[in-house]
C-alpha cells in the first residue's frame, strides 16, 4: 500500500472535490482529452521511520496535488483552481483514518504555490502534504 493510493481513494471519494472534478483525478499528468477542472497527484518523496533494530511501521510521504481551473462564464480559471483546492485541503489536511486500504495516521499541509500549463491553457494551484502511514 501506498501514499498515493490513499490520497487518490480519499480526493475521490470526497464529493465537494468530485462535485468540483468529477472523476478527473490523476496520477501525474491530465490526459489530453480530458479537459476541465481537474486533479493531478504525484509522491515528491518518502521516508521510512528509522529505528534501531528495526524499520518502524510507519512511513512518511510527500505528496503533491496540483489543482486545475478552467475559465467558465462566472469566474476566471484561477479562481476555479482555488476552488478545486480547498476541496482538495478540506478532503486531506488533518485526515487520518483508513482509506484505500491504506492505514493513515495524519495528513498535514505543508506548501502551495501558483501554477500555470502553457500547453493546456490552464491555472493551477500546487499543494504539498505530508502523509504519515503504515506500511
Amino acid at each position: 500500500m501506498s501514499a498515493e493510493a490513499a490520497v487518490y481513494a480519499r480526493l475521490s471519494g470526497y464529493s465537494g472535490l468530485t462535485d468540483l472534478v468529477g472523476d478527473r483525478i490523476y496520477p501525474m499528468v491530465i490526459p489530453p482529452e480530458k479537459r476541465g477542472d481537474a486533479v493531478t497527484y504525484q509522491l515528491i518523496g518518502t521516508t521510512p521511520t528509522p529505528a534501531m533494530r528495526a524499520d518502524a511501521p510507519l512511513t512518511r510521504s510527500r505528496i503533491q496535488v496540483s489543482c486545475y481551473g478552467t475559465k467558465t462564464s462566472s469566474q476566471s480559471a484561477y479562481a476555479s483552481a482555488k476552488a478545486v483546492r480547498d476541496q482538495v485541503v478540506a478532503a486531506l489536511n488533518r485526515f487520518r483514518g483508513t482509506v484505500g486500504g491504506v492505514a493513515v495516521q495524519a495528513v498535514y499541509r505543508l506548501t502551495e504555490f501558483d501554477l500555470y500549463d502553457d500547453d493546456a491553457k490552464v491555472d493551477g494551484v500546487a499543494v504539498d502534504f505530508d502523509v504519515v502511514f503504515e506500511e
